[in-house]
């Protein structure tokens, strides 16, 4: 019907429509069909007549009978159909309630106006007072004034408020090597401490090669604030304490070697080499884990 070329013929399917809609068995409610509830017996399709047996299509049958099983089905059936009917709108009220209890921050969508011309739900409001047995009445969050008229239920729903949306934090550990997240290892304890002693290895030997003592270079404007040679650029990292975030650039509280720890200064990672970086990073997640398993 939708991809007809002439969409004016929908007319021509209702019928089709109906008698599908009629035969269905209400599975959230009457658990019968409509057909069923009005005349007491399942409709009788064209497939059903072409089933039955040739030799019983020219029997005639009870009258009185007939009419008497019918009319017995469909008060069973209505009564069965009314406890169904009434056992899910219980169900439906449960489910319902659970997101509109006093003091809960609800959405209302407006009425009188099409929704392609208004926002769909307007608020947050809060669940004030219990009027009646759908009925509540409504205080906006943003002045705290009641609102006059009451709200039925059909016309509420939850308030989720963005702030508390999940966000996925940023990854403090690994920098360099995006494959490795050592937050998804915590429950894999015999991969980490693999990977833990890989990193604190390679680092050694990294470290080994490359400065003994860990030195790095800073500029004059990166230096701690007492220095008692000017003209020296060079300084050595006695070891990394701290990481912190700024803004999207990563710092380390740096303790320098020869200096007291009145002198440490943040550093940008960029100033300090990548093997010192992973190594304290290797160190401060076994720490840890063994406090966890400890």
């Amino acid at each position: 019907m939708y991809c007809h070329d002439n969409q004016s013929t929908w007319p021509d399917y209702l019928q089709g429509v109906m008698m599908s809609f009629r035969n269905t068995i209400q599975t959230e409610s009457t658990q019968y069909s409509p057909y069923y509830l009005v005349f007491g017996r399942e409709p009788r399709n064209p497939i059903d007549i072409a089933l039955i047996p040739e030799s019983t299509k020219g029997l005639s049958k009870d009258a009185e009978s007939a009419l008497k099983l019918i009319v017995d089905n469909l008060t069973l059936a209505r009564k069965i159909a009314k406890t169904n009917i009434e056992a899910a709108q219980q169900k439906y009220k449960t489910q319902h309630d659970k997101n509109t209890k006093y003091g809960f921050t609800v959405h209302r969508t407006p009425v009188g106006l099409s929704p392609k011309l208004q926002r769909k739900w307007t608020g947050p409001y809060y669940i004030a007072e219990h009027i009646g047995e759908y009925t509540y009445r409504l205080r906006k969050a943003s002045d705290n004034k009641i609102l006059k008229a009451p709200v039925h239920a059909n016309r509420l729903k939850k308030y989720l408020d963005p702030k508390n949306r999940p966000t996925n934090p940023p990854n403090e550990v690994n920098e360099d090597n995006d494959d490795l997240n050592p937050e998804e290892l915590m429950d894999m304890p015999e991969i980490l401490d693999r990977v833990i002693d890989t990193i604190i290895n390679h680092t050694q030997n990294q470290v080994g090669k490359n400065n003994q003592n860990d030195q790095t270079q800073l500029h004059k404007d990166k230096q701690p604030s007492q220095n008692p040679n000017p003209q020296q650029d060079i300084y050595d990292v006695e070891r990394i304490l701290k990481c912190r975030k700024r803004g999207n650039i990563k710092q380390y509280l740096i303790k320098w070697q020869g200096y007291s720890s009145s002198q440490n200064t943040w550093e940008p990672s960029n100033n300090l080499p990548n093997n010192l970086i992973q190594h304290f990073h290797a160190q401060s997640q076994s720490k840890n884990k063994r406090k966890r398993h400890g």
